[in-house]
């Protein structure tokens, strides 16, 4: 695996994560968010970009556990 957690000239990470392996590093340390937090963030994104003017989007869902929250936001 040729994953990098890239740091500067002392060492010292930059927070550039090169590949899955040291992406992974970060997102095992995350605290993971709750179903509710997410859609709070998902509405909160969605009528910023309302009010920019657009009035649709497509998400990549890439996993199914996240689906039930997606047909949630499709009935706002």
């Amino acid at each position: 695996d040729f994953s990098t957690v890239v740091v500067d000239e002392a060492g010292v990470p930059t927070g550039e994560l090169r590949e899955n392996g040291a992406i992974n590093l970060v997102r095992n340390a995350m605290p993971q968010p709750t179903d509710a937090e997410k859609y709070g963030w998902y509405v909160a994104n969605m009528k910023t970009w309302n009010a920019l003017g657009l009035t649709g989007v497509h998400a990549m869902l890439g996993t199914p556990a996240i689906f039930d929250l997606a047909r949630k936001l499709e009935g706002n």
